[in-house]
Formats: C-alpha cells, structure tokens, sequence
C-alpha cells in the first residue's frame, strides 16, 4: 500500500503543515485532514504554548486555483514559523495567509468526502487545501524589517474598555445617554462633551478622524463611483419582488414625505424601503435594535441595523442607520448612529472577533425628515467617519434627480452586498501581526481606481513591496493620513519611506527636480499617483533626523544650513519656473548628515498654474491675509518672503500674520475709491487695481 506527501494550509502559526498517510491518494477523506491537523497543531503548541485541543473546531476548504498557495518545488517547507531561522517556505506561507488568505472564496468541504472528489491528484507545489482554525492568536512572527501591529490593537483595545467605562458610569450615575445629542453644538451637554469618547467629540461636521475612503477599498470604490454615477450598472427588474432601484427611489420619497404619529412609525415606513433595496439572504436586518445588559437595562439602540457572518460564523455589522421625523428635531442622525455603534461594538461580546480582525467598515445612512446622508465608518485606534454623500427626498423632484436619487442608491446596494461579501469571505483566525485592515492598501485602492490607471503605474507599485506598518500621528493634525512603512525595492533588505494620502493632485515633478539633484534637496520620490478619484498618494524616502535637536530653539549652525540648503532648493525651483507655496518650519527637514530638505509638496507647481488650498491658517505669516490668497496664484516671491520669515521664527523673531480687513474698512476704501472717480475722472478699475495693491510704481 503506497503512502501519501500531503500538504494544506493553516490561518494560524505555522500557516502549513505537511503529514504522511498510510494509504494512496485516493481513499483519503478530508475526516483523515481534519485528525491530521489536530494532531499536528497539539504537537506544534506543546513545544510553543499550551497545548491545544483543536479536535472539533476545524474546517476545510478547498481553494479556487487562482487563490492556491504556490511556493515552487525548489522551496521544502523546512522549520515551523516561530523558530529563530524560519524557512523561506515558511515566510512564504505567513505572507500568503496575511494577505491572500485573510480573505477570498473557498468552498465547505464535508469531513466524510474524498479528496479525489475535488482533485484528481495532489499537487505539493500549489496547496489548494486550507484548514481553518478558530482560537486566540498565538505568538507569531514578524519578518524581518515589520513591526508588530499590537500597539494599535492595543489602542483600539483601551478605547473599548474607556467606552465600557463610560457606559457604566452613565447608568450607575443616570447622566444623559450619548445618544441623546442635538444637531446644534450650543445645545450639547457639557457631560456628554467631556464623557463621551468618539473621536469627533461630537460636533458636528462633514468628517470624524482619517477618511475610511483611504482604509477600506470598498469605500473608495463608492466613492470614485459617485463621481462617475454614469458607469454604473442599475438594477431595474420588473418583477414586483425583484429590485428596481428607481422603484425603490420613489418609494422611499414617499416614505420621507408620508404623515407619520410619531418618530417610530416614520423610521418604520424607510425600514421597509431599505428592507427592498438591500435586499439580500446573507444579512439580517433588524428594525429598532436594543442591546440589554446582565440586569436588562438597555445599552444602547439602533434603529436600523445589518448582522452578517464569516466563514466561521462570527458576527459583523455591514450597516447601520438612524431616521428623525424631521430635520434638526431630536438630534443628528448620524452622530448619534456614531454614538449608537461606538456602544455597540463596546458592549457586545459576540462583535469581539468582528473587531480583532477587521477595521470594522460600516455604512451609516441617516433619513432627517425629506433629507438623506450617507457616511462610511471605520474602527482604527478610533471610531472614524466621513460622508459620501447627501440627498434630498422631496416631492417635487424632477425626473432626472429623481434618477440621480436611483444611481445613489444603487451604490448604497452595491457596498452593502460588497461589505456582506468581504466579511463572508473571511478566514483568518489570529490577527496577521502588522494588522494589515487598519491602514491603507494601496495595490487594492489602486486597482478600483476609476477610469483604470495604466499598467506600468501597477506593475511599478507592485514592484516596491510596498508595507505600511503604522500611522505617523502629529499633535497639529492627528487624523492626516500620513503612514510609514518599508519596501523592499532591491532584494530582502527594508527601505523606511512615509506613504502619504491627499485629497488633492501633489507636486510630484517640482519634488522629482530636488529629488534627483546632486545633492538631492529633497526626500527620494519613489511613487506618486492618483490612487483615489480626487486623492494622490505619494511614497517618499523617510529621512533620519538626528536624535538631539531643539527645533523650537535651532543653533546659529543650523539655521545657516537651512538658509543655504533651502535657499538653493528654492533658486532651483525658481529656475525651472516652479513654486513651492509653503515653505515653513515644518516643512523643512534637518538630517544627521548636516543639511536641510524640502518637503511637502501639496501646492506645489508651475508660476502661474499653482494655487493657495482652499484655507489657510489665518496664524501663520502668509503674503496678504489668509481669507484674501484663498485660490489665489502662488507667486515666487511669496516663496522668498515666506522663507525670510521662517529664517525670522528659527532666530527667535515673532512674526506675526497680517491682520484681516474689518468689512467697514473695505467699504470705506471704496466709497473713497468712488469719491476720487467722480471728482477726478481717474479710470475706476485703475483704482480698484492702486488700492488692492496690484499695481506698482
């Protein structure tokens, strides 16, 4: 009786394992796998940890053969993960289980049918089968060049627990629920500003936190469909149990628009038009939700929310929504479904797998009488949010925002049952070490960029085994989506860069010219592009500063250096016709081979093309008031003044920003300015241009 090499794949340390049957191929059954793995994992753990008992907790799948894992027969799967020189085979393994196999489609195999049913043979160089395991992570490996994801964990951790705290401190001390805030800042409870721990210290605005468009792919491709509504595909059956989103559209109008008693029978009318709209098998979707504790005290309440599984049967949440009657009446719909989820995803024991493993991507939609706004949410190291859209329910629309109301919907649909899709897809068991579901992934955003970029931006990005590992957080601006991470462009050796998201285009020619000069005035350009519709992302080398420098209070040394090295950076852009826009302090970088670098990059661009950001910090020194450069062109001397006054600050200088005009000093100016016209027949624009100092003699 000839034996058999058999190969799978684990979700957990060490990510495969290889076992030898006593019989041929063909009379193997995925029973003989499951004992097999369980065996192997209680020997494995027992030399690493507690043993483990994993009899009864294990599935199998078998993998699509585009999803299988393939490492080539010049690779032998050689030592386990968690030893000092793990194999090559082994890295190989860990990397496709905390990307490939994090999440993809795979088919139930059941413990009594044979493996030949799904394969004729067993190949050992592409692994098409995948044991599931359901535990506690376990002590993994990072290679070489990563770090460790759990101090983040560890935050999102500590503000759960500040949420638990907080919840119960309001019940034992009966001070008003989060929940219960208003649309108007000045009507908040100062308890409820000091005690509630969301992000947005709920204020109302148009974003909370890092923009979820960035983090989760299926957001971003919402969000570069509402800015193409024509390529998208609309769902018009005639059946009456069918979807038809123009259907739909006017049925929820009337619903926003139908007399109701009170504000429970207005949200249940929209339950049952979303009901139709997202119509789907895989979710439950539940009408006025409460969560109770131990003693049956309700926690908090939704008053529409999805449920849907994984692969192993843990529970997510892939929407959520609040409805008010009317408009500015009862509080915001969607801070409070912020506040409603933050307890939810606090108090909720059977969501704590839902958040070790996934940057919990929600979709919120909120009805305020005949007003609808939706906003995309995220889990970080806290709860971020921003809107994707809003839209009116009125009556009297006209047919074609009556369509536009259609398409939006539409792309509400399409996220949902794109979010049900990604959870149901999960298989990961233990949390991969750099927690790769908090920050960007740029090759995913990239690839559902709309209209598609070109090949050889992919093939480039790809070729930089780009991994960002954690968030660059600064006191000014903490929620900027600022990340540093490592490639390995050349080899296994890590390079440190900064990854850098804006919602704007990026000076990448002006920073490639300082870039590439001998000596380079600016940090090494590796990739920029449009990877969002209306967001660039820019990945730069990461410069080493030295470990002892008092920016606040520079030495006389460096201040001369940043004079010559800046000064030079700027005589080079001036020269090829470029400005930079913003040459601050903080812009500036001082590295521990003595010279001074130029960094970003956000305005810059030609004379004459570039442009102030539609706000400016009225604190800072600009050319002319703040609220008068606002879309104004960025002149070279602006540069130059703007420099001096950086060279001003770092010797002790105070500079002081120029004063904004009192509105009852400009009309007066014009008034004079008319005075002068009429008694002296001076040309009226020509005094419009002497007074707004255009013009100089």
């Amino acid at each position: 009786m000839g034996g058999t090499e058999f190969r799978a794949m684990l979700n957990i340390e060490p990510y495969h394992f290889e076992f030898t049957f006593r019989k041929p191929y063909e009379c193997i059954k995925a029973s003989d796998v499951l004992d097999a793995a369980a065996g192997f994992l209680a020997r494995y753990t027992h030399q690493h940890a507690q043993p483990m008992d994993a009899r009864g907790v294990l599935l199998l799948r078998y993998l699509e053969e585009e999803d299988a894992f393939t490492a080539g027969s010049k690779h032998l799967p050689g030592d386990p993960i968690s030893n000092e020189y793990p194999s090559t085979y082994t890295r190989l393994a860990a990397n496709w289980c905390w990307t490939t196999g994090c999440n993809l489609s795979t088919k139930a195999v059941d413990g009594g049918s044979l493996l030949s049913y799904w394969a004729e043979s067993h190949d050992a160089t592409k692994v098409r089968w995948y044991v599931l395991l359901s535990v506690d992570p376990t002590p993994q490996f990072v290679p070489q060049g990563l770090k460790d994801g759990y101090e983040l964990a560890n935050q999102r951790r500590r503000y759960m627990e500040f949420v638990r705290t907080d919840v119960a401190a309001r019940i034992a001390t009966g001070l008003p629920s989060p929940s219960k805030v208003s649309a108007g800042v000045s009507k908040l409870p100062p308890e409820q500003k000091e005690r509630t721990p969301i992000s947005n210290g709920l204020c109302t605005r148009s974003d909370y936190g890092v923009n979820p468009i960035v983090i989760v792919p299926i957001f971003a491709e919402a969000h570069n469909m509402l800015r193409n509504l024509h390529l998208v595909n609309l769902e018009l059956s005639s059946d009456l149990n069918g979807v038809n989103v123009k259907r739909t559209a006017c049925k929820l109008i009337i619903a926003a628009n139908k007399k109701c008693k009170n504000e429970k029978e207005f949200n249940t009318g929209i339950f049952e038009v979303l009901k139709e709209l997202l119509h789907t098998e895989i979710f439950e979707f539940h009408l006025h939700y409460t969560l109770y504790d131990d003693r049956g005290k309700p926690l908090t309440e939704l008053d529409w929310v999805a449920f849907c599984r994984t692969a192993h049967g843990w529970v997510c949440v892939p929407f959520s929504g609040e409805g008010k009657q009317r408009r500015g009446v009862g509080g915001d719909s969607i801070l409070q479904n912020f506040c409603a989820l933050q307890r939810l995803l606090a108090m909720d024991a059977k969501l704590r797998r839902f958040m070790e493993l996934t940057a919990c991507p929600i979709l919120m939609l909120g009805v305020e009488g005949t007003d609808m706004r939706v906003w995309c949410m995220i889990f970080g190291a806290k709860i971020c949010g921003s809107r994707l859209f809003d839209a009116s329910l009125r009556k009297d629309m006209t047919a074609l925002e009556r369509l536009d109301l259609a398409i939006k919907l539409q792309i509400v649909r399409n996220t949902v049952r794109k979010l049900c899709e990604y959870y149901g897809s999960l298989h990961a068991a233990t949390r991969p070490p750099t927690a790769p579901f908090l920050f960007p992934q740029p090759l995913a955003l990239l690839q559902r960029l709309v209209p598609s970029p070109p090949p050889a931006v992919l093939d480039h990005l790809v070729s930089l085994r780009l991994h960002i590992l954690e968030t660059v957080e600064t006191s000014k601006n903490p929620t900027r989506s600022l990340y540093s991470g490592v490639i390995f462009n050349v080899g296994w050796a890590a390079i440190p860069v900064l990854v850098k998201i804006v919602p704007s285009k990026y000076g990448a020619a002006a920073h490639q010219l300082l870039a590439e000069h001998d000596p380079p005035y600016a940090p090494r350009l590796f990739w920029c592009h449009e990877i969002i519709v209306g967001y660039t992302m820019v990945v730069m080398a990461k410069l080493e500063k030295p470990l002892v420098r008092d920016s606040l209070h520079p030495c006389k040394q460096d201040v001369d250096i940043v004079q010559r090295d800046i000064g030079e950076a700027l005589r080079i852009l001036h020269g090829a016709n470029f400005v930079h826009g913003d040459v601050r302090q903080p812009n500036i970088i001082m590295t521990n081979d003595e010279r001074a670098y130029l960094i970003d990059f956000d305005s810059a661009d030609l004379a004459g093309v570039a442009e102030y950001p539609e706000s400016l910090n009225p604190k800072i020194r600009w050319s002319g008031p703040a609220s008068t450069l606002v879309s104004m062109p960025i002149l070279k001397q602006h540069d130059l003044d703007r420099f001096q006054w950086t060279i001003d600050e770092l010797n002790g200088v105070k500079v002081l920003p120029i004063p904004e005009k009192e509105p009852q000093q400009d009309a007066q100016e014009q008034e004079e300015i008319a005075e002068v016209a009429v008694d002296d027949g001076v040309d009226i624009e020509l005094q419009l241009a002497l007074a707004g100092g255009r013009i100089a003699f």
